[in-house]
């Protein structure tokens, strides 16, 4: 998905990846500058931010039944790691070329993937369930009257 993309169609969700992307920029920002201690702080910025997405998705996918939800939360956790261990690379070994290449393209990429093969979907299926439920409301409304 690039920033051209209008988005998932949920409106939450449209503003935070706004939010990661803009948290993504940042980070970059940092380390083509190769300011290390800029880059963990846009780090902790982006987990932060990562943190609320994700918790937001997860209970959207509990609340309705979300099918694939176990595969959707395990890649949340995968990123998370990602994270984790950059973040230690970062103060073990510095902002050297192997780090700041996964930041530069790894986190991206995988943001990316993510809102197109999980995002997207959960977006559609509560976009249905949504639609369902004002039907029946519809329905049960007109059989009331």
């Amino acid at each position: 998905m690039s920033r051209l993309d209008p988005g998932v169609g949920h409106a939450l969700f449209d503003e935070q990846h706004r939010a990661l992307r803009a948290r993504l920029e940042a980070l970059s920002e940092r380390v083509l500058a190769r300011d290390r201690d800029g880059v963990l702080s846009a780090l902790d910025a982006l987990r932060e931010e990562v943190i609320v997405h994700f918790a937001s998705e997860d209970a959207l996918m509990e609340t309705h039944a979300y099918p694939e939800r176990s595969a959707h939360r395990a890649s949340h956790g995968l990123f998370q790691e990602d994270l984790e261990r950059l973040r230690g690379d970062l103060r073990t070994h510095g902002l050297d070329e192997s780090t700041g290449e996964a930041i530069l393209r790894r986190v991206p990429e995988w943001f990316d993937f993510h809102v197109r093969t999980n995002d997207a979907p959960l977006a559609q299926y509560l976009a249905r369930r949504t639609a369902a439920g004002l039907v029946a409301a519809a329905l049960r409304h007109a059989r009331d009257a």
